[in-house]
């Protein structure tokens, strides 16, 4: 992680650098240092910025190197399990048939990541990968199936930054050790780093569609999941704290739970309603209906669910937002945790956040 003492020796090579500049009589040499500087310094303002956000908080992570533990696809889907189980000598009992060494070796004590594309063929999104963390059971209890949390994230943003500044993969070991062990899914769900789709169905293409129609079927397909309600969670942060809470309110038969940290309780596009929803005939149905400031108080009777609100102190127009909603939440029946923590809009907060989330999470979606 990034410390003020980096940053501090950053800015002295920049201001030696940009001395030396001064000294030299060779143009070019005068070029090559002055060039040295800017770089130095824009490390270091980028540096700066990496600390207040703590949005790549390891090295690794700064150069693309995954600093989690990843496994194939081939040995977390149950299709591949069971045409395995014909060829290696197996030692784990599961009755008429066992489980090869292979999947419950000790690379998995700590879980794994695996890459699961994830084809837009219902909502013609797009195809995209969601990367998935499993939880050390998965391959050492290879026939228990597992509850399911769909993290989403902001935008900018990618879904590595849950495993980056979110620390899932460390949160979720932590919550498996404890005996709560779950799936959680980062799918994408914008068509780029800078893309903002706030999760709706609008002029860019079916986001929300995306994430209900073909995430998570084939999640549910490919992965041991129990594939209810009752098991499935949804959650994100900042941007994606938004559309957990829209995808979840909305479609209440897919989600038990919802984790929002940091989301705005409104869409916040940039470009505003309009470049969301267009200028059409049902624009304006569009943008009432993906607000829930505006449909929450009108919300029919549905299956339980409970929400999990969480902001930094220092965030408070958002937080202000929260603590105009959630009462009207608690009045339609659906439980709310409205809870704040030090610091502003970053994985500060959030990687706490999703922590003390999925303890709030275990009693509601495991079996």
């Amino acid at each position: 992680m990034a410390t003020p003492w980096a940053v501090a020796l950053l800015a002295l090579v920049a201001v030696a650098a940009w001395w030396l500049s001064r000294r030299l009589a060779h143009r070019t040499s005068r070029v090559l240092t002055a060039v040295v500087a800017i770089v130095v310094a824009g490390a270091s303002i980028a540096d700066s910025v990496n600390t207040h956000f703590d949005y790549l908080p390891l090295a690794s992570n700064v150069v693309g190197i995954s600093s989690w533990p990843t496994v194939p696809l081939s040995i977390a889907s149950p299709a591949v399990l069971h045409e395995a189980l014909a060829h290696h000598h197996y030692r784990v009992d599961l009755g008429a048939r066992q489980v090869p060494p292979s999947f419950v070796h000790h690379d998995y004590e700590h879980g794994a990541v695996t890459t699961l594309p994830i084809p837009g063929r219902i909502s013609r999104y797009g195809d995209y990968n969601a990367l998935v963390w499993l939880p050390p059971q998965y391959f050492a209890e290879p026939t228990h199936r597992f509850p399911v949390l769909y993290l989403l994230h902001g935008s900018p943003g990618v879904p590595q930054d849950w495993l980056r500044g979110g620390q899932a993969a460390t949160t979720g070991l932590a919550a498996a050790q404890h005996g709560n062990p779950l799936i959680i899914v980062m799918p994408r769900v914008s068509h780029g780093w800078l893309d903002d789709s706030e999760c709706v169905d609008g002029v860019e293409g079916k986001a929300q569609a995306y994430l209900v129609d073909d995430i998570v079927p084939t999640v549910d397909r490919t992965l041991r999941t129990y594939a209810d309600r009752t098991h499935r969670a949804v959650g994100g942060m900042s941007a994606g704290g938004f559309c957990a809470l829209n995808v979840g309110l909305r479609h209440r038969t897919l989600f038990r739970a919802i984790v929002d940290m940091s989301g705005d309780t409104h869409p916040t596009h940039s470009g505003g309603w309009q470049a969301l929803f267009g200028k059409g005939a049902g624009a304006a149905y569009d943008e009432w209906t993906n607000d829930p400031r505006r449909y929450a108080p009108s919300l029919p009777p549905g299956p339980p669910l409970a929400v999990w609100m969480d902001v930094g102190r220092s965030d408070r127009a958002i937080y202000a937002e929260m603590r105009a909603l959630a009462p009207v939440l608690e009045a339609r029946g659906i439980p709310v945790r409205l809870g704040t923590r030090p610091g502003g809009h970053t994985f500060h907060v959030w990687a706490p956040a999703l922590h003390d989330a999925l303890a709030w999470l275990a009693p509601l979606v495991q079996r």
